[in-house]
């Protein structure tokens, strides 16, 4: 039976700067096991243009469980995180120029 991935914590930041630079908004977070509640090393996490279903960025999660994915351009992504033995989770995120 394949086991389920959650995210405790996402923060999702888009500094606003005075040039018109793209790229500089971030993703991170940290997933962990839905059951034992401890955090899954060394997954998968994928930034998916939904529009292209093409991927964008990503990233590998480190020791700890926690990622982050720098340099992403405002708007709407899927975020797919995978590891083996467990079902991929996804969902749709959206990167503002607000700081939630």
């Amino acid at each position: 039976m394949k086991r389920t991935l959650i995210i405790v914590l996402i923060s999702i930041s888009f500094s606003i700067q005075a040039q018109k630079s793209s790229k500089n908004g971030s993703l991170s977070g940290i997933v962990v096991d839905s059951v034992s509640q401890k955090p899954v090393e060394f997954a998968s996490v994928s930034i998916i243009d939904p529009l292209t279903n093409k991927p964008v960025n990503g990233a590998m999660c480190d020791t700890d469980g926690k990622f982050s994915v720098t340099q992403l351009d405002k708007g709407n992504f899927q975020v797919v995180i995978s590891f083996v033995g467990y079902a991929s989770k996804k969902f749709i995120v959206a990167l503002t120029d607000k700081i939630n």
